[in-house]
This record gives C-alpha cells, sequence and structure tokens, in this order.
C-alpha cells in the first residue's frame, strides 16, 4: 500500500471562529447575481457551478465574499439573509445590502466621519489581518461602490485612488 509522504492533517479546531475580510470584489458584479437569482431562484449552492462565467480565481473570491457577507454557509449553501436580499424588490434591496454590511463590519462602517484612508487600512489590518496594500486598495473601492449603492454615509476622504498608467505600452498607429 503507498502511504503519503505528506504529514497528516490536523483537525481544525471548531472553537475559533475565523473573521473573514470585508469583500474586495467588484460590488457592481455582486448586485447582478442577485438580480439573477431574482430571476432564476436561489440555487441550492453557490459554488463553482452556479459561478461557471467567472475565472476559477475570481469564483473562490466571490464564494469568500458570500461567506463573509453572511449569505453562504461555509458549504456555500444560501443562508435565509441572501434569500430575503433576492426576494426584496430592487427598491428595497440597498438598504437591506446596507444592514448586512453594518451588521458584518461595524467597525469600519462606524468610522468617524472624518476618517482617512490609514484608518481604515488599520482596521483591514488589525481586525482582518489585510496586509495586502492591493488588497486593501480592492477592499476600499469595494466598501465605497457598495456604500454608495446602499446610502451609508462614509467620510469623504475613503474614496478609491485614480487608477494610474499601466505597466502596458500604448500601441503605436502604423504610419502611412
Amino acid at each position: 500500500r503507498h502511504r503519503s509522504r505528506l504529514p497528516r492533517r490536523k483537525e481544525v479546531s471548531t472553537v475559533a471562529a475565523t473573521v473573514l475580510p470585508p469583500p474586495s470584489i467588484a460590488c457592481a458584479r455582486l448586485t447582478v447575481q442577485w438580480d439573477r437569482m431574482a430571476v432564476e431562484g436561489v440555487p441550492e449552492k453557490i459554488d463553482k457551478l452556479y459561478l461557471h462565467d467567472l475565472a476559477e480565481g475570481t469564483q473562490y473570491q466571490y464564494r469568500q465574499t458570500y461567506r463573509s457577507l453572511d449569505l453562504t454557509t461555509d458549504d456555500d449553501r444560501p443562508t435565509p439573509r441572501l434569500r430575503e436580499l433576492v426576494s426584496a424588490d430592487q427598491a428595497d434591496r440597498p438598504r437591506l445590502f446596507g444592514k448586512i454590511m453594518s451588521e458584518q463590519y461595524p467597525d469600519l462602517t462606524g468610522l468617524p466621519p472624518d476618517a482617512a484612508w490609514d484608518d481604515f487600512f488599520g482596521v483591514l489590518r488589525d481586525h482582518y489581518n489585510v496586509t495586502s496594500e492591493m488588497q486593501q486598495r480592492k477592499t476600499l473601492t469595494f466598501f465605497v461602490h457598495a456604500a454608495d449603492y446602499t446610502g451609508l454615509q462614509i467620510s469623504p476622504s475613503l474614496q478609491p485612488a485614480k487608477r494610474g498608467p499601466g505597466s502596458r505600452k500604448r500601441r503605436e498607429s502604423p504610419q502611412t
């Protein structure tokens, strides 16, 4: 019988709850998925099959987002909260999502009106162990767009950075 050389997997303690970081995906794409669910029905699982139109890494990010917002369970099954959100009419959905954001991330939604980037990034680093600058910026972008969608009041200083020029060089048009 072949034995693996890998160490045995240790049992993970279920006593210490894992705190999932806030989302860092495109907020608009998330709301489009809720619209899809409103038409097609909430699936039994938000898994790779349901997210088939997304790249594999992006699927993982969306599944983590649903978990972090308490919209799915650890095994990707919809929670009553997701069903309530999807079944709400278009006008009420932003209010419900704002309530979810406030409940899941009170330390971010409760920042003072004069909060700066450093305050936001400090919470991400200290409470959620988000240390990557890129991840912090993506989370800030999600948060700002979610606040715009839901009407949550946030500091005017908390705005995503303008996208700078990329590393790709522009193609020069052929001279005729």
